[in-house]
């Protein structure tokens, strides 16, 4: 079966690799494919974090909140093959099941549980097994057909000049990581933040975001920060929430503080719950005036709690020194992000499917 993949990728000369969550361990074996391919690696969500955006073939993620470049490759892209390895392509990682993404293009997909196969797009080559396994044998198949690594240079993304002076969720995001260590995990809970994580914060090392958008549960990156702090006790932790979240869950912090985690909990406190906030002003051009509560002071309840905190109220509150008190003491730390952001967020095609309901 994968000689005949090789077969199909050599006859067919381009294409993409769509990779999702079931490539954790073997993204060094995707990327030798795409190398010796020179085909560009597009990503779902939940696969964010795992290809450093450094790497030139690496085109971002499609699907909810997905890269302007990948979605275009994938909408409008003349590639005439599809690879899909580890994805069950469900609804956030295929922009609401968008048939671009197969059509008139050669179908493969790689997976261990056959049950994904033909789920919804149709499949014309399903290869069952170990995924690490059978890239591996790919790439001894493309070896036989004259293949070889070309391995392509690297240029980290920078994020000074992709920041401006506006007080909106996207640059606020984007300081933030600027002043974290590149290893840094951000766990992250959902919400209308998640969208500009996904289409705006950078991959700039390996397994750097952690993103359950399939059950879409509220509060779980909370406890995921706990969790992946135990399991890398050395790597720095950042919980990305909302106060939606927060409200629901966020007296987890105080396990992080009986263990003394030092993990950072970072809460988009905007006093309503941003994603139906957006949601109902698309579909209806009206929101309802109980969508949006009284603020609450997170940081005054963390210190409540003797959680060290600090609020940001404007930009220039965001700044590296007081990040640094708080990411490296002996326990958990609260920064509280007081912002109204009335932009839409980049859901990509779920905005137009929003704006368009009942036409």
């Amino acid at each position: 079966m994968i000689r005949q993949v090789a077969k199909e990728l050599h006859e067919r000369k381009s294409g993409y690799l769509f990779a999702g969550q079931g490539v954790r361990n073997s993204v060094e074996s995707l990327l030798t494919v795409a190398e010796m391919l020179d085909w560009p690696i597009v990503t779902t969500p939940v696969a964010k974090g795992y290809f450093s955006e450094d790497h030139p073939l690496v085109k971002g993620v499609f699907g909810f909140a997905g890269t302007e470049e990948a979605t275009s490759l994938i909408n409008d892209g003349d590639g005439k093959t599809l690879v899909v390895i580890g994805s069950s392509l469900g609804e956030t990682a295929t922009n609401n099941y968008n048939d671009n993404l197969t059509r008139n293009r050669f179908t493969v997909q790689m997976d261990f549980d056959e049950t994904v196969f033909n789920r919804k797009y149709a499949i014309d080559l399903p290869v069952l097994g170990e995924i690490g396994e059978s890239l591996s044998m790919l790439i001894e198949e493309l070896e036989e057909l004259g293949y070889s690594k070309d391995s392509k240079e690297r240029t980290a993304p920078s994020l000074d000049e992709l920041i401006t002076e506006d007080y909106n969720t996207k640059n606020v995001l984007l300081q933030l990581q600027s002043y974290l260590p590149k290893s840094t995990r951000y766990t992250i809970d959902i919400g209308e933040f998640m969208a500009y994580v996904i289409h705006n914060m950078k991959v700039l090392d390996y397994a750097t975001f952690d993103i359950n958008v399939h059950f879409g549960a509220m509060g779980s990156g909370l406890s995921t920060a706990i969790g992946s702090k135990l399991a890398e006790p050395e790597r720095p932790t950042v919980a990305i929430t909302g106060d939606g979240c927060f409200f629901m869950h966020g007296m987890e912090i105080l396990t992080a503080k009986e263990y003394k985690l030092p993990i950072l909990f970072v809460v988009m406190n905007n006093a309503r719950l941003g994603m139906v906030y957006h949601g109902h002003s698309l579909q209806y051009k009206r929101v309802h005036a109980t969508f949006e509560q009284e603020p609450i002071n997170i940081a005054a309840m963390a210190a409540a709690m003797n959680i060290p905190s600090y609020q940001v109220e404007n930009f220039e509150d965001l700044t590296e020194e007081a990040i640094s008190k708080l990411m490296y003491g002996d326990g958990p730390a609260v920064l509280e992000i007081s912002l109204v952001d009335n932009n839409v967020p980049p859901m990509g095609d779920r905005v137009k499917f929003l704006s368009s309901f009942g036409k």
